[in-house]
C-alpha cells in the first residue's frame, strides 16, 4: 500500500509545485495592483481583495493556470534529463521514477483540464494563457526552438512568462490597460534578477551536456552583475511607480544581491534567489492572507515528500547538499 501512495505522490511532485510559488506570486501582485486605488485607504482596498478571491472568475483563472504550468514544467524535465543527473536534481523523471508515456499522459490530462477552467473565463484570459503556454512550454523546452539552452533567449522567455503572469492577475479584476504594462515592470526585472542566478548552480552540468545558458555563456561573475542590475533596476522602477508591493521586499534582499559580488559561493546565490521569491511573497500575503496558507500547505508536503522518498531536507533557503538516494529501492 504504501508502494503505491508514494507514486501517486511521484506523479504530483513531477509537476514541481515549489516552483508554482513565483507563479502564484507575480499572478497575485497582477491582481493587487488595479485594486489598489487609493493607498491611503489600505483597509477598504484589502476588503475589497478579499471579496474577490471568492469570486468565481478569480478561482477558475488560478486553478487554470496552475494546471497550464504544471504541464509545462513537466515538458521542461523532458528535455533536461541529462543536465537534471549531472545536476544532481529533480529525480522523478530523470531517474524514471515515473515513466516518460505516463508522463506524457499526465501532460495531457493537465492541459485539458487547464482548457476546461480557461473556457469558463474571458477570452482575454484565454489568448494570454495559450501566449504563456507557447512561450514557457513549447519555445522554451521544446525542439526546435530549445530556448532555454540559450542565454538571451532563455532570459527572454522568462521575462514574458513573468510579463504575461502578471497580465492576467490584472485582468481577473480589471480591463487591460497601457497601465498594466507599465506597473508589471518592476516584476519583469525581479524575474531577470532570480533567473540569472538561477542559471548559476547548473552551471557546470549544463554545460557538461552542452546548454549554454547565460551562466555558461558569460560566466559567474557577470551573472550575478546582471542580477544585481536587475535588482537596482527593479528598486528604481517601484520607486517611480511607488509599487511598495515589490519595492521593500526588494530593499530587504537587495544587500544578499551586493553581497554576492565579493562572496559568491553556491550557498549565497540560492539564498538570494529563494530570499527574493519569499520575500515578494510575503508582501503578497499581508493583501491575500489565505495565500499563507496555500504556500505552508505546499511547503510541507514537498519537505514530507523528499524527506520520505529521497531523505532530502527540500525546500529550503539553503542548497541540496547531498542525494542519499538508492535508485533500486524504487
Amino acid at each position: 500500500m504504501e508502494q503505491y501512495y508514494i507514486r501517486f505522490f511521484d506523479h504530483i511532485f513531477l509537476t514541481r509545485p515549489v516552483l508554482f510559488f513565483p507563479i502564484w506570486t507575480v499572478l497575485l501582485s497582477g491582481v493587487v495592483h488595479p485594486q489598489n486605488t487609493l493607498p491611503w485607504q489600505f483597509l477598504q482596498n484589502w476588503k475589497t481583495m478579499q471579496t474577490n478571491l471568492a469570486y468565481p472568475g478569480f478561482c477558475w483563472d488560478f486553478i487554470s493556470v496552475t494546471m497550464l504550468m504544471a504541464s509545462v514544467f513537466i515538458i521542461n524535465q523532458f528535455t533536461d534529463t541529462q543536465s537534471d543527473r549531472a545536476n544532481n536534481k529533480l529525480f522523478i523523471l530523470a531517474d524514471g521514477l515515473v515513466s516518460q508515456r505516463a508522463a506524457t499522459f499526465e501532460i495531457f490530462t493537465l492541459l485539458i483540464l487547464a482548457l476546461i477552467f480557461a473556457l469558463l473565463s474571458s477570452a482575454t484570459f484565454i489568448v494570454l494563457s495559450v501566449m504563456l503556454f507557447l512561450v514557457t512550454g513549447v519555445g522554451y523546452s521544446l525542439p526546435p526552438f530549445l530556448w532555454k539552452d540559450r542565454p538571451i533567449l532563455g532570459l527572454f522567455v522568462n521575462l514574458v512568462g513573468g510579463l504575461l503572469t502578471f497580465l492576467i492577475g490584472w485582468q481577473i479584476v480589471s480591463e487591460l490597460s497601457s497601465a498594466a504594462f507599465g506597473s508589471a515592470i518592476p516584476y519583469l526585472f525581479a524575474v531577470g534578477a532570480v533567473y540569472s542566478l538561477t542559471t548559476i548552480p547548473d552551471r557546470a552540468g549544463d554545460a557538461l551536456v552542452g546548454k549554454l545558458t547565460f551562466a555558461v555563456k558569460f560566466g559567474e561573475r557577470i551573472t550575478i552583475r546582471a542580477a544585481l542590475l536587475f535588482e537596482v533596476a527593479c528598486i528604481i522602477a517601484a520607486l517611480y511607480l511607488r509599487d511598495y508591493l515589490i519595492l521593500i521586499p526588494a530593499l530587504g534582499v537587495l544587500p544578499f544581491f551586493i553581497m554576492l559580488l565579493f562572496r559568491d559561493d553556491i550557498s549565497r546565490i540560492i539564498l538570494a534567489a529563494r530570499l527574493a521569491i519569499l520575500l515578494l511573497s510575503i508582501s503578497v500575503v499581508i493583501h491575500f492572507p489565505a495565500y499563507a496558507i496555500l504556500m505552508l500547505a505546499v511547503f510541507l508536503l514537498s519537505k514530507w515528500y523528499y524527506r520520505k522518498r529521497f531523505q532530502l531536507n527540500y525546500p529550503g533557503l539553503s542548497p541540496v547538499s547531498e542525494r542519499i538516494y538508492d535508485q533500486n529501492q524504487r
